[in-house]
């Protein structure tokens, strides 16, 4: 077999490879596991993605709104909807979030990495806050927090992780307004 049969053959090779991998990875028949939805249909109304493999968690600790949790019990998911604290203005609730729940909770004093403006993909304006801690006194852990200001209440959404990771933000920004 000639040199030029032999390269042409190793093309065609590759790019039926090429093809079949593309049929798999855009096949309606194979499809991965759908991201479930938490959906709150009272005042203000919103929706949250978050990954399928994650489930209700049933001790729910803090007794937040909804929680969900990793296999492995990290990360956890909370979503909260609470009445918008006196004063505290939108760009001050992470600040007000650490001292007031997540210090209280966990009985130690988290530290402040990130605290910053941001907004969702509709524009709503929103403070994205992440904080260090050490859970149990133990456990580095980091908690990112996005808070958004609607309709007179505060919604946030809340996952803890290891501070290894980094923050699950499309998750958290998957906070969608109706």
């Amino acid at each position: 077999m000639s040199r030029r049969v032999w390269q042409g053959s190793i093309v065609a090779m590759l790019l039926l490879a090429g093809v079949c991998m593309m049929t798999l990875v855009f096949s309606p028949s194979i499809t991965l596991a759908k991201d479930k939805e938490f959906v709150y249909d009272k005042v203000p109304a919103f929706s949250v993605i978050y990954p399928s493999n994650w489930s209700v968690d049933k001790e729910n600790p803090w007794k937040v709104m909804f929680r969900v949790e990793a296999s492995a019990k990290i990360p956890v998911m909370d979503i909260q909807v609470l009445e918008i604290p006196k004063g505290v203005a939108l760009a001050d609730i992470g600040k007000y979030y650490k001292k007031a729940i997540l210090d209280k909770e966990q009985k130690v004093d988290s530290e402040i990495v990130s605290d910053q403006m941001k907004a969702l993909k509709d524009g709503t304006k929103v403070n994205e806050i992440v904080l260090k801690y050490k859970y149990q006194g133990w456990l580095d852990l980091q908690a990112t927090i996005v808070s958004a200001y609607k309709d007179n209440k505060w919604v946030y959404v809340c996952i803890n992780d290891s501070s290894y990771n980094d923050p699950l933000r499309n998750v958290l920004y998957s906070l969608k307004f109706k």
